[in-house]
């Protein structure tokens, strides 16, 4: 919990938000700190530098052009997929939240489709450990039951199983996140980016 009368703690917070690629939610943290303390300088600065991030991940992101429908409808091999209600609500998902990619590529593979072949998809998510993803799955399970503890356990368990994947990385600094553990937050973020720099990840699951 951020203490109100300190603009630090609002840095800390946003800075550790813009890592976990929670842009928005960063902008609403700056400007609450700027609401406190409208000439803070370094929160100034941090919400000068999350509105071109959001900037440049909306010129990027490939699910926010405008001819998206049409491009798929003109595929056969996604075509049919647009009558599906939940494949169009993970196409609206992307739009607005393209950090979303990673985490419902899985679903939308499994219906068939197939924005891998036409955008390109991270190599996590082909050639992961089915283990380590079984313990991703448990993890979340766990974090959005607020049981981190038990979280963090299963990230970690299924980095060992599969330490080429960035992912298991971040989805423990989101842990410390939440836990308020902000420099350890940091740092596994920072970690995870060598891990995605040292296997060759994509460039855009590096940026997230």
């Amino acid at each position: 919990q951020v203490s109100p009368p300190v603009p630090q703690g609002y840095s800390r917070k946003a800075a550790a938000l813009e890592f976990l690629q929670r842009l928005e939610e960063a902008k609403a943290t700056y400007e609450e700190g700027l609401a406190r303390d409208p000439g803070n300088e370094q929160l100034l600065q941090g919400l000068r530098g999350v509105e071109t991030r959001l900037a440049e991940r909306k010129l990027l992101n490939p699910f926010s052009t405008p001819d998206l429908l049409a491009r798929l409808e003109a595929d056969p091999r996604t075509r049919g997929l647009l009558g599906d209600p939940e494949y169009r609500r993970l196409l609206e998902t992307l739009r607005s939240d393209p950090g979303q990619l990673g985490a419902r590529t899985r679903s939308w593979v499994t219906v068939g489709g197939s924005g891998c072949e036409i955008w390109g998809c991270p190599s996590p998510f082909w050639g992961s450990s089915p283990q380590a993803q079984r313990e991703k799955e448990l993890g979340n399970a766990a974090y959005k039951r607020k049981e981190f503890p038990a979280a963090l356990e299963h990230y970690t368990r299924a980095e060992q199983l599969d330490p080429t994947n960035m992912t298991y990385v971040t989805n423990q600094a989101a842990v410390y996140f939440e836990t308020g553990e902000y420099e350890r937050c940091r740092a596994l973020c920072e970690r995870a980016i060598e891990v995605g720099r040292e296997n060759r990840e994509d460039y855009r699951q590096i940026a997230k």
